[in-house]
């Protein structure tokens, strides 16, 4: 294993350990309590965050790949660029609407 992969494997360890301890004490507190929307958004914004990081870095392994390959992408990366990119504009966007909705509530 490179030092890399062992950095990553390292990095999404923590991560996963981290929202499950926010899911965890977000379960923990009285559904009715003003507490509990905090920690549930809390967990929110940390997953979004997570997920942005999974799009930045499959989209980074495309390019890397043609990068290394001689400047040549390999077949179907510009749809992997594509399809990360299109899913993360649309979870920004999912977003503000979640937000828009919170505040009209």
């Amino acid at each position: 294993m490179t030092a890399a992969l062992g950095a990553l494997a390292l990095a999404a360890a923590a991560s996963g350990l981290a929202v499950g301890w926010l899911a965890w004490n977000a379960a923990r507190l009285d559904a009715a309590a003003p507490e509990r929307l905090v920690a549930e958004l809390r967990l929110a914004q940390v997953a979004a965050l997570l997920l942005v990081l999974a799009a930045g870095t499959y989209v980074g392994a495309a390019i890397a790949g043609g990068v290394a390959g001689g400047g040549e992408m390999a077949p179907g990366a510009g749809l992997d660029v594509a399809l990360a990119t299109g899913f993360l504009v649309a979870e920004l966007r999912l977003a503000q609407v979640a937000a828009l909705l919170l505040v009209l509530a």
